[in-house]
């Protein structure tokens, strides 16, 4: 773990480097003041995960909207919540002035978003991303506890660009892929209780995703989380993948694993609505 100074930024920062094979971008955490800060030279994009009509009631000024409601759909065997294709999201987040090396600071509301501002981040690390993927601690709770002002209404995007995509297949996974796998990995489902007893993948490991967040909805600290893990019988020297119903919860799940990490990971992506639908085991 490092804590560096970027662009003025304080952050926690860890690092996989592209050319020494890691897997994955620079994940971090920053706080309100910090973002304010950085907010005037206009070197970060401000990333709002949660859905449209809490986005245009008031948001972190010059954020822009990128949901999972927008961006995911069916796919043709009737698997919801299935993220839309690559090719288009590239060419969404070029239109809104996002290239693949941009900083990104992602944010929600533990209360409504359902850990969309984590899927956002997962989301641009499948992609490829090259620049740094930082969550907001706190969210726009934190934002507003620091009496910082929030903007009504759709921003203005940044001077279009392209986006290159250089897909990391292995930061997702399928239905065969777990399958092939079991008794190898953790299986972690991040869902509530009652849809975990109603019905689960076998093996499976029960973490609300909002275990890993504080009652303010800030995120718990690595030495918390890890005794998470341990009480659960997480052994973080397997790969861990995580689950919801379609990637979401779970992508959150993921994005903190990544940020404290606590070694190699996936998100299912296509999560309970792809694997009761495809797994050779439940039928």
């Amino acid at each position: 773990m490092k804590i560096i100074g970027v662009l003025g930024l304080v952050v926690i920062i860890f690092c996989w480097s592209l050319e020494e094979g890691g897997l994955g971008a620079s994940f971090g955490l920053t706080g309100p003041e910090d973002l304010k800060k950085e907010l005037i030279n206009r070197q970060v994009i401000v990333l709002d995960g949660r859905a449209e009509a809490g986005y245009l009631k008031g948001h972190i000024p010059g954020a822009l909207n990128l949901s999972w409601e927008k961006f995911t759909h069916s796919d043709p065997e009737g698997v919801k919540y299935r993220l839309v294709s690559p090719r288009k999201l590239a060419k969404v987040l070029g239109e809104m002035g996002i290239s693949e090396k941009s900083t990104i600071v992602a944010y929600g509301d533990a209360d409504s978003s359902w850990g969309g501002e984590g899927w956002v981040l997962w989301v641009l690390n499948y992609l490829g991303h090259k620049g740094m993927l930082l969550l907001l601690n706190g969210g726009i709770r934190a934002w507003v506890k620091e009496g910082f002002p929030l903007n009504s209404g759709r921003e203005t995007a940044c001077r279009p660009t392209e986006y290159h995509l250089r897909l990391r297949p292995e930061s997702n996974c399928d239905t065969r892929w777990i399958e092939d796998h079991l008794g190898k990995i953790n299986v972690i489902d991040t869902r509530s209780l009652p849809e975990y007893l109603a019905g689960r993948l076998p093996g499976t490991i029960h973490i609300r995703w909002k275990n890993f967040l504080k009652k303010d909805g800030s995120i718990r600290s690595k030495s918390e989380i890890l005794a998470l893990l341990k009480t659960k019988g997480v052994d973080l020297d397997r790969t861990t993948v995580y689950y919801c119903t379609g990637g979401i919860r779970s992508g959150f799940a993921y994005n903190i694993h990544e940020i404290f990490d606590l070694g190699p990971a996936r998100n299912f992506e296509g999560g309970t609505e792809e694997w009761f639908k495809r797994s050779r085991t439940s039928r």
